[in-house]
């Protein structure tokens, strides 16, 4: 209970913090959030959990920044796509049979956009080095509490949290040994796969800041140090789309700010990588390829590849009869439970997201969504060409590479209410805010007829 006392206290503080400055309130709840991931709540509370209703505080505190003519004008465009999205999934929620649990689910869709705003609000908040500094060094906080929980849960093989009784209990992860590793690493989020996902971000995040913002060389140092760190937690969780999703992130960074030679060089780094690896452990490696593949059999619902494209198939038939307004936000997530076991038979996990949406959302929800992520993808991708020698410029193509990395690990896993989006929309807003003066006609004439000397990566970083 005191923990939970903690948190609460920690995010009406940032809430009260955010009133006088959006991007210190922003920061601190960045450092906060990922850590109460998987915090054992009092009986009562679980449909509307504290970290739901900070956010909604904390949005409605910064709300008069975000809606200033030139913030706003930074994301009505996807606010719009997104709010058609929410809406069109609580009127598929009132036509379901599901009851109020899918309203509540449909609800719940509203807060990845909570933190598109509060991020756009920090990002106004000030200059943007700044604002991103802040927003990073929030990330940068909450890596570090992670990998410190996941050393005890590595060196004791039992999760300190919910030993204490202070976390909800989850699967036995213990069991499931990847890559020959003993058991897979939840830490304070306490599932895998978002843990792993949130490290993926974080990582990028991480580097980013040690290379372009960090002043010196022991700042620097420990900026390495983190970012090994959070690696080496990534790969103990054994989620293989964090996996996949981190080595895209300099792929896709360095392709947006148009650096070829740079791609070249990562992908031949991976090369190297994969081939030393091969080298010193093959046996492990084969037997791990084995195991998530499978193609000979079905093991579960979700733990090899068949498994998952038979999940899909179902979630696609069920598309089929109901391709309108679909089943209802939440169906699959009832299922996991025991549900109406008998209108999904054969699905025991929730795998890949957009088949999903498309199911509980129907033709015109799926639609929306993608659209959504598009659209906003390619904003950071044009506020990046504007500028790619200054900071914000350089944080928007950064932004973007992470968010279509999380858009392609999104096919293997429902990510759309859970902490990794959360960050992820709250970084993107950021990016929007702090790139804010790229998107006027004049801001965007001005980038294009200065040299580059004269925006760079000045007010106190260095290249």
């Amino acid at each position: 209970m005191w923990l939970y006392l903690l948190v609460v206290s920690l995010g009406l503080i940032a809430v009260a913090v955010a009133l006088r400055s959006p991007g210190l309130g922003f920061s601190l709840w960045l450092a906060t959030n990922p850590i109460v991931g998987n915090l054992a709540l009092p009986e009562g509370l679980q449909k509307l959990p504290p970290t739901r209703v900070i956010a909604i505080l904390l949005c409605a505190a910064v709300l008069h920044r975000a809606l200033k003519p030139t913030a706003f004008a930074t994301f009505r465009v996807v606010g719009t796509i997104y709010s058609s999205f929410v809406l069109l999934a609580i009127i598929s929620a009132a036509a379901s049979q599901l009851g109020t649990a899918s309203l509540i689910r449909g609800l719940a869709y509203i807060e990845p956009f909570l933190w598109l705003i509060i991020g756009v609000a920090a990002g106004s908040d000030g200059p943007p080095v700044r604002a991103i500094s802040l927003a990073l060094g929030g990330v940068a906080a909450a890596l570090v509490v992670i990998v410190v929980c996941g050393v005890p849960e590595f060196a004791l093989q039992v999760n300190p949290l919910h030993a204490a009784g202070l976390g909800e209990n989850p699967a036995d992860y213990m069991f499931d040994r990847r890559l020959g590793f003993s058991g897979r690493l939840v830490s304070t989020l306490g599932q895998p796969v978002y843990a792993g996902l949130f490290a993926a971000l974080a990582v990028s995040f991480t580097v980013f800041r040690t290379s372009v913002i960090t002043r010196g060389m022991p700042e620097a140092v420990r900026g390495i140090a983190l970012a090994t760190g959070g690696t080496l937690f990534m790969f103990l969780t054994g989620t293989r789309a964090a996996i996949v999703g981190l080595a895209l992130v300099p792929l896709a960074y360095y392709a947006i700010l148009r650096r070829w030679r740079a791609v070249a060089c990562v992908a031949g780094l991976y090369v190297v990588l994969v081939t030393v690896a091969l080298t010193i452990m093959p046996s492990r490696f084969v037997e791990y390829w084995q195991e998530s593949v499978m193609l000979e059999q079905i093991t579960s619902g979700s733990t090899n590849v068949l498994g998952r494209v038979s999940l899909t198939l179902r979630m696609y038939e069920l598309f089929r009869q109901h391709p309108v307004l679909g089943v209802g936000p939440g169906f699959f997530q009832k299922a996991e439970t025991g549900g109406h076991t008998g209108d999904v038979e054969g699905l025991s996990g929730v795998e890949n997201q957009y088949a999903t949406i498309l199911a509980e959302n129907g033709a015109i929800g799926g639609v929306l969504f993608v659209a959504f992520i598009t659209m906003l993808i390619v904003i950071l991708i044009r506020r990046g060409a504007l500028s790619p020698h200054s900071l914000s410029g350089r944080y928007c193509a950064l932004c973007a590479a992470a968010l279509i990395s999380l858009a392609l690990m999104a096919a293997s896993c429902f990510v759309l209410t859970t902490t990794p989006m959360f960050i992820m929309m709250g970084l993107a807003g950021c990016a929007l805010g702090a790139s804010q003066a790229l998107s006027s006609p004049a801001g965007e004439a001005k980038m294009r007829t200065t040299p580059p000397s004269a925006h760079t990566l000045g007010h106190g970083s260095r290249q």
